[in-house]
Parts: structure tokens; sequence; C-alpha cells
């Protein structure tokens, strides 16, 4: 929890808490050593969980109208209920062509994939499927969903 609101809160004693008790210091610190010190995967479960958070809110609205409820499968509500995060990071591994030229090994992307899921909403741009930055968890954040 700590994680998700550190970086959105305005609530200063919260803030003044986590300081004096170091613990988004310390939950960093346990998923960092989770994940064997890597910290783009920090950063990724930083982001799913924030959007895993957003859709089980939505679907909390979806279930308290009996109509939805019942009207709505669960493959159809998880699909409804799947979030893109605002920007995520990316690096090509290989050498790889894009719309604006060929990305090289190590270069840094930022993709702004609110903005294009808004314009096209759907798993596919969230999860970029199919593309080289695919995002890893495209199978198990729906069926996640799906499954709520």
């Amino acid at each position: 929890m700590a994680l998700d609101q550190a970086p959105r809160t305005m609530n200063l004693l919260l803030l003044a808490w986590w300081a004096l008790t170091d613990r988004v210091n310390k939950a960093k610190q346990l998923l960092s050593k989770m994940v064997g010190g890597d910290l783009a995967a920090v950063h990724a479960i930083d982001i799913a969980l924030y959007n895993i958070v957003s859709g089980v809110n939505l679907m909390r609205q979806l279930y308290s109208d009996a109509t939805k409820r019942t009207d709505l499968s669960p493959k159809s509500a998880g699909c409804q209920c799947i979030f893109a995060p605002p920007t995520v990071l990316r690096h090509p591994m290989t050498t790889d062509d894009s719309a604006s030229g060929a990305l090289k090994t190590g270069t840094v992307v930022i993709l702004n994939l609110q903005a294009a899921n808004a314009k096209t909403p759907g798993a596919n741009l969230a999860f970029l499927r199919q593309t080289w930055s695919q995002c890893p968890a495209e199978q198990w954040v729906p069926a996640l969903l799906e499954g709520i």
C-alpha cells in the first residue's frame, strides 16, 4: 500500500509517519529483494498494483448495479476493468524498428499509454500486445480481473 500511495498522496501526516517508520524504503527493499534487485521490475510491479486496484474499484461499481451484474459476463467485466498506466518505460533487448526509426538495444522509450488507450481502449493497447514492448502481465492481470 505504501509503495502505491507514496508518490500520489498529499496527506502530510501519512508522509511524516512513513518517513519516521521508514515504511516506504522498507517496502522498496523487500520488493527489490523479491525480484533480485531488478529496479525495472519494482517499477513495473508498482504500476501493475495501482492499475489492478483501479480495476477492482471499478468492478465494485459494476457489481453494485444489479443490471450490469447480471448482464456482464466475467470476461466482459474483466475487460472493462483494465486500466492502462499513464506511462511506461521500455527498452528493446535487440535492435527493433518503430514508427520513428530503428531503436537500438538499451534505448529507453517512454510510452504514454493512458492517452493512447483513451483514444483506442482495450487490453491489446493497455498491455502492448504483439509488440516488442509487450507487458509481461498481459495474461495474468485479465485472468485475475475475470476471476474476481
